[in-house]
């Protein structure tokens, strides 16, 4: 199983942990080898609309860069190929009406649907994947998903329609990997700083 680690962005720095104090770049980045997957989740892309372009820029072409920016239309995704994306993520909370095949038209970068079931487990009664993607995100959990019987729910429905498409699923706890594995997933996403524990 893939293990894919997470970076936090806000106001142009690395995070290790969502509200967390910031770290420098070049300290997260020596955690990482050269050319490897790194999933950037872009706190002020998602919140305010301004991701951090400028610092994906810069790291263009040493590592492929999943970036989680918070895209609203077609021209948010230009801007993130142009910044080095190998892989984007769309949240359809964000874009209402996504259209994968437009995207799909403009760059052969995959494109993944992240699902975060904290915020969208009330909206997620009819789970609805949008044909064309190259994979789901799911951004909870075990623990997060298992608090809830609605969120469990929600989740084995939303594994169910991942079909074919890949499954990655953002996970702190290494216990975890063999559940997922069983599950369907071809990977994880473990915060930066817990990636030592998932390599034992």
């Amino acid at each position: 199983m893939e293990i894919i680690p997470l970076v936090y962005m806000k106001d142009r720095k690395t995070h290790l942990e969502e509200k967390g104090d910031p770290s420098s770049l070049k300290e997260t980045l020596e955690k990482i080898d050269e050319g490897q997957n790194i999933y950037f989740l872009d706190i002020d892309g998602l919140e305010k609309n301004k991701p951090n372009f400028c610092t994906y820029q810069r790291l263009s072409g040493r590592h492929n860069m999943w970036l989680d920016v918070g895209p609203r239309v077609l021209g948010d995704v230009v801007d993130a190929v142009m910044a080095g994306a190998t892989c984007i993520i769309v949240r359809q909370e964000l874009w209402p009406k996504l259209d994968i095949e437009k995207i799909k038209s403009f760059t052969e970068n995959e494109i993944y649907v992240g699902v975060d079931l904290k915020t969208q487990a009330k909206h997620l009664n009819n789970v609805l994947l949008p044909s064309g993607i190259d994979g789901v995100v799911l951004l909870n959990n075990r623990e997060e998903i298992e608090k809830e019987f609605k969120t469990a729910d929600v989740a084995r429905e939303l594994i169910r329609r991942v079909g074919k498409n890949k499954l990655y699923i953002y996970e702190s706890n290494p216990e975890n990997v063999h559940y997922w594995k069983k599950r369907g997933a071809v990977g994880l996403l473990v915060n930066i700083n817990k990636i030592g524990e998932f390599k034992k």
